[in-house]
C-alpha cells in the first residue's frame, strides 16, 4: 500500500490542511455490503503509512494538537475545560450488527446529552456535539469508513478539531467478553480487533481510553467474521437498551473524572 505519507513537511501539510488526506470512502448501500464487510475483516487492518518513523511523527503531531490553540485542553479526561472526543467504531451501514455496537453506544449517547448528527465530509464521519458540564464538552464521531479503516475518520477529525490523542475514548465489541460485560480499559493493544488496530496505526500510539462491550465469541473460530456481522438474536436484543444505557453512565462518569470499575 503507498504511503500517505513519507516526510515531516508532508505530516506537517496534513495536519495543516487536510488537503493531502485520502478522498472519503462510503461504504455502498447495497446487497453486497455484508460480502465486502466480510472480506475486509477477513484482511489485514489497513494502515495509515507504512512507515515507523512516519507514525511516530503522527503521534506526537497529534499529541500536540489543541495545546497552540486550545486552552485548557490538558490531555487528561476529568480535567477541567477539555473536550473530549467519543468514538463509535462499526461499519457505517450495517446498523444493528454485533461490530457495531459501539456505533450503538455512541447514538444513546448522543441522544442522552439531546445533540444531533449529522454529517461532515472533511472528518469522513458523523459528528454530534454536546456540553456535559460547565468543564467538559464532547464531540461524538461515527466514522462513514468500513470497520478496518475507521483510524482515517478519528486522524481527521483529531486534527480538525484540535484533539489530544490522549483525549479519545473509543467504543468498540469485544468478542472477548460474553454479552452483559463491559469494562474501561486504557492503552494496551487492540486485541485482535481491526478498527481500534487501523486508530493506533492512523494515530501512532494506544495512549486512549476505550469501552469494550462484550459481544460473546462463537464456539466455532471460523465463524467469526460472520458472527460480527449478524444482527443481535431476539433474546440478546431484550437486555441490550438496559447494557447500552449503563455503558453510556460509565463513559460519562470516566470523562468527568470519577472512579468507574
Amino acid at each position: 500500500m503507498r504511503a500517505i505519507l513519507n516526510n515531516r513537511s508532508r505530516l506537517m501539510a496534513l495536519n495543516n490542511s487536510g488537503k493531502m488526506f485520502p478522498a472519503p470512502v462510503f461504504p455502498p448501500d447495497s446487497a453486497a455490503d455484508k460480502l465486502t464487510c466480510k472480506l475486509n475483516n477477513k484482511s489485514s487492518v489497513t494502515t495509515c503509512t507504512n512507515s515507523k518513523s512516519v507514525l511516530m511523527d503522527v503521534s506526537q503531531q497529534t499529541s500536540h494538537v489543541g495545546m497552540h490553540t486550545s486552552t485548557g485542553n490538558s490531555g487528561t479526561l476529568g480535567a477541567t475545560n477539555m473536550t473530549t472526543l467519543v468514538v463509535g467504531l462499526g461499519n457505517h451501514s450495517m446498523s444493528g450488527t454485533r461490530h457495531n455496537i459501539g456505533m450503538a453506544v455512541a447514538d444513546q449517547l448522543c441522544k442522552h446529552l439531546e445533540s444531533n448528527w449529522k454529517k461532515d465530509s472533511e472528518c469522513h464521519g458523523m459528528i454530534a456535539m454536546a456540553t456535559l458540564d460547565e468543564n467538559h464538552k464532547l464531540i461524538l464521531l461515527k466514522p462513514r469508513h468500513f470497520m478496518n479503516v475507521n483510524g482515517k475518520s478519528v486522524l481527521k477529525t483529531v486534527t480538525k478539531y484540535n484533539i489530544p490523542v490522549t483525549n479519545i475514548f473509543l467504543l468498540h465489541d469485544d468478542i472477548d467478553r460474553p454479552l452483559g460485560k463491559y469494562s474501561i480499559k486504557e492503552g494496551g493493544s487492540a486485541g485482535g480487533h481491526n478498527g481500534v488496530k487501523s486508530v493506533i496505526n492512523c494515530l501512532g500510539t494506544n495512549n486512549m481510553l476505550r469501552l469494550r462491550f462484550g459481544i460473546d465469541r462463537p464456539t466455532n473460530p471460523s465463524a467469526v467474521p460472520d458472527y460480527v456481522l449478524e444482527k443481535f438474536t431476539t433474546t440478546e436484543k431484550e437486555v441490550l437498551p438496559r447494557l447500552v444505557d449503563e455503558c453510556v453512565q460509565l463513559v460519562l462518569k470516566r470523562i468527568q473524572g470519577q472512579t468507574v470499575k
